[in-house]
C-alpha cells in the first residue's frame, strides 16, 4: 500500500488535539447558494433565495434610516466573493475525498468484469489449440497406407506450416505468442491497483475538462495534492506498459465506471461553477450538461409531485361524468366498425412511425400526463359513421355493406311488416296434459277419485241384493 499522506484525504476533519470540535456540521450547500444569491447569481434552494433577498432589503432599510444615499454592493460583494471561494474550496475538498472513494468502488466492479472476459478468452485459445492439434495427429495416424504416401508428405508438410496458427470460428489467428500476450494481460488485470487508477483518472479528468480547468479554484485545490507515482525500482518494460494502458483503458470504458465518472464530473461542475442555468449556452451535445439539467430538477421532483397530488383530488371531487353508450343497430354493422378501427389505427401508427423519424416530433401524451387533461370519450357508432362519411362519402365500408345488402334482396328492417301472409294460427295450449300422456300412478289415482266420486252421487251402479227363486 502506498503511503496515505499522497493521499486526496478529507482534510476538513483533521483537527489540532487542543482545539475543540464543532457543536454542529456546518451546512455548505446552503451556504454556498446564499452567498451566490447575494452577489448576483442564480440559486437551486428556494431557501437560501428568500434568506438572501430578505437580509438585502433589510440592509437597503438600515442605508435609508442612517441617511446614506444607497446601499455600498461593490465593496460587500468583494467580501461575499471571497467567503463564497472559500465555501466552495471546503466543499470541493469533500467532494474530491468522496469522488475518489466512489470512483474507487466503481472500477473494482469493472476490474472483475475485466478479469472474467479475459479468462473466458484465454480459456476459449486454449481449447481451440488443444481441438486443432488433435485433430491434426488423428489425420497423421489414419493416413498411413503406402499408396497416399505423396499425399501424407504434402498434408505434413501443410501441417507443420499451420502448426502455429489456428483460426477461431471469428476468424482471428491464435498463436501461442497471443496466448502468452493473453496471460501476461490476465496477470496485469488481477494485480492492477485500483487506488491509484482511481487518483490518476479523477486528477486528468478534472485538469482536462473543457470547462473546469479554466477555475483557479479547482486547479488549486487538485494542485495542492501531491500525485502519488509508485516506486520503481527496476525500468519497467515498454511491452508491459503498454499492455497496461489497455488494461486501464478497457476498465474505464466499462459501463459503471465510465457512468460514475460522468455522474462524478457533473457534481463537481455544479459546486465549482453554480447551478446549470449560469453554465454557458453552448452546443447540447456535452453530456455533462444535460446530466446537471437532470440532477438539478431532481431536487424539486418531491414538491412538483405534492402539486400534481392536489390537483387531482381537486379534479376528482368535482362534478361527476356520465358517459352515455349507444346500442348497435346488428352484428354485421359491428364487424364494419371494427374494420374500420383496425385500418385507422394502422395508418395511425404509420404516420407516428414517420413522426418519430422527424426531428420537429411532438408527444401527444404530454397533456395527458403533465396537464391533467381528462381523457375524451370514445364517440359512439352514429358518430363514427357521420365521421366515416365525411371522409370517405359513398365509399365508407358500412355504406358499400348496405348497398349490396338491397341488390341482393336486403334484410328486413327492424319492425317491418312480412309481405307474405302468416300461416293460420294454432289453438292456444290449456297447459294440461291429455290422459295418455300422464303417469300410470296419475291414471290410477284420477280413475279412483272419479269412481268415488259417482259412488256418493249416486251415480254409479249401485249394489243390487241377489234373491234365488223358491218356487221348487
Amino acid at each position: 500500500m502506498p503511503p496515505q499522506k499522497h493521499r486526496i484525504k478529507n482534510n476538513s476533519n483533521s483537527q489540532q488535539p487542543n482545539q475543540k470540535k464543532s457543536s454542529s456540521k456546518e451546512n455548505l450547500n446552503w451556504k454556498i447558494n446564499y452567498l451566490a444569491v447575494q452577489i448576483g447569481e442564480d440559486s437551486r434552494l428556494k431557501s437560501a433565495k428568500k434568506a438572501a433577498t430578505v437580509k438585502l432589503q433589510h440592509q437597503q432599510q438600515w442605508a435609508a434610516s442612517q441617511g446614506y444615499p444607497s446601499y455600498n454592493s461593490e465593496n460587500n460583494k468583494v467580501t461575499l466573493r471571497h467567503m463564497l471561494d472559500e465555501a466552495r474550496g471546503k466543499k470541493l475538498e469533500l467532494k474530491l475525498f468522496q469522488a475518489q472513494k466512489e470512483l474507487r468502488s466503481a472500477l473494482k466492479k469493472s476490474k472483475v468484469v475485466e478479469t472474467q472476459k479475459q479468462l473466458k478468452k484465454l480459456r476459449d485459445s486454449r481449447k481451440l489449440v488443444a481441438d486443432a492439434s488433435k485433430t491434426q495427429e488423428s489425420n497423421a495416424e489414419t493416413k498411413s497406407d503406402e499408396a497416399q504416401s505423396e499425399e501424407v508428405k504434402s498434408e505434413e508438410t501443410k501441417s507443420e506450416e499451420t502448426k502455429s496458427e489456428v483460426k477461431p470460428k471469428k476468424g482471428r489467428v491464435v498463436t501461442p505468442e497471443l496466448i502468452a500476450k493473453m496471460e501476461k494481460e490476465l496477470e496485469i488485470v488481477k494485480n492492477l491497483d485500483v487506488d491509484t487508477l482511481a487518483e490518476k483518472t479523477l486528477r486528468n479528468k478534472l485538469l482536462k475538462h473543457s470547462k473546469l480547468k479554466q477555475s483557479e479554484l479547482l486547479v488549486s485545490v487538485v494542485n495542492s495534492y501531491e500525485e502519488y507515482k509508485p516506486p520503481t525500482e527496476t525500468p519497467e518494460d515498454p511491452v508491459s506498459v503498454k499492455l497496461t494502458q489497455d488494461i486501464e483503458t478497457r476498465v474505464l470504458s466499462n459501463k459503471v465506471a465510465k457512468d460514475e465518472l460522468t455522474k462524478l464530473m457533473v457534481e463537481i461542475e455544479l459546486i465549482v461553477i453554480g447551478t446549470p442555468s449560469q453554465l454557458k449556452p453552448g452546443k447540447p451535445s456535452s453530456s455533462t450538461a444535460t446530466n446537471g439539467k437532470r440532477f438539478a430538477e431532481n431536487e424539486h421532483l418531491d414538491s412538483e409531485t405534492k402539486k400534481t397530488k392536489k390537483q387531482k383530488s381537486s379534479v376528482s371531487d368535482g362534478s361527476s361524468l356520465f358517459v352515455e353508450t349507444l346500442k348497435e343497430d346488428s352484428e354485421d354493422d359491428d364487424d364494419e366498425s371494427d374494420d374500420e378501427d383496425k385500418d385507422n389505427k394502422a395508418k395511425s401508427k404509420s404516420k407516428d412511425k414517420k413522426s418519430l423519424k422527424g426531428k420537429d416530433w411532438v408527444d401527444t401524451d404530454f397533456n395527458k400526463y403533465y396537464e391533467n387533461e381528462e381523457k375524451k370519450n370514445r364517440p359512439g357508432q352514429r358518430q363514427r359513421r357521420i365521421v366515416w362519411e365525411q371522409m370517405y362519402g359513398k365509399t365508407a365500408k358500412h355504406l358499400a355493406g348496405k348497398r349490396k345488402d338491397n341488390q341482393k334482396g336486403g334484410k328486413p328492417k327492424a319492425g317491418a311488416k312480412p309481405s307474405i301472409s302468416a300461416p293460420a294460427s294454432k289453438p292456444k295450449d290449456s297447459g294440461f296434459l291429455e290422459d295418455d300422456e300422464m303417469h300410470p300412478s296419475w291414471q290410477a289415482k284420477r280413475l279412483q277419485q272419479e269412481m268415488m266420486s259417482k259412488a256418493l252421487s249416486g251415480e254409479g251402479s249401485s249394489n243390487k241384493k241377489i234373491v234365488f227363486d223358491t218356487d221348487d
